[in-house]
C-alpha cells in the first residue's frame, strides 16, 4: 500500500476496475483503489465506444465524477457504484481518482485500463427450458 511515487501529481495511482456488470436498476461498476493511507479521493468514470491502441484510457463520455471514496489504514477503498443506464455507444468504461488536497487542489491519476461491459444473459434462455 501507500503512493511514495515521484513525479506531477505525485503519481497518484489509478484504481483498478474488478467488475461492470448490468442490472435492472442500471450498470454497477466494482473496483478497488491502492494508494495513501486515510485519504479522500473523488472517483471518475469515463465511457468509451472502441479500445484505444493501449488499451488504458480514453474519454469519450464522462459517466460518473466526483464519487467519494476514503482509503482505510491500509491504504484501500473499494467502490461499488450505480451509474445507471450507459448510453448505446458505451461499451467500455475506464476509472481515475483525484486525491483532494487539504489545501483545494487535486492531485489526478491517469485512466485505468478498460474494462468491457458484461452483456445480460438473453431472457428468453433464463430458465433452461427452451
Amino acid at each position: 500500500p501507500g503512493d511514495g511515487d515521484e513525479g506531477p501529481n505525485q503519481l497518484q495511482n489509478t484504481p483498478e476496475l474488478l467488475a461492470i456488470v448490468p442490472s435492472a436498476d442500471g450498470v454497477i461498476v466494482s473496483g478497488l483503489l491502492d494508494s495513501l493511507p486515510n485519504t479522500d479521493y473523488e472517483l471518475l468514470l469515463c465511457g468509451q465506444s472502441a479500445a484505444t491502441a493501449s488499451g488504458f484510457g480514453g474519454c469519450e463520455r464522462i459517466l460518473l465524477r466526483g464519487e467519494p471514496l476514503h482509503t482505510d489504514a491500509s491504504g484501500q477503498a473499494s467502490f461499488s457504484v450505480n451509474i445507471g443506464d450507459l448510453p448505446p455507444d458505451v461499451s467500455l468504461v475506464s476509472a481515475g481518482v483525484a486525491r483532494l488536497d487539504p489545501g483545494g487542489g487535486r492531485e489526478s491519476s491517469e485512466l485505468s485500463a478498460m474494462l468491457p461491459v458484461a452483456a445480460l444473459p438473453d431472457p428468453l434462455f433464463a430458465d433452461g427450458f427452451e
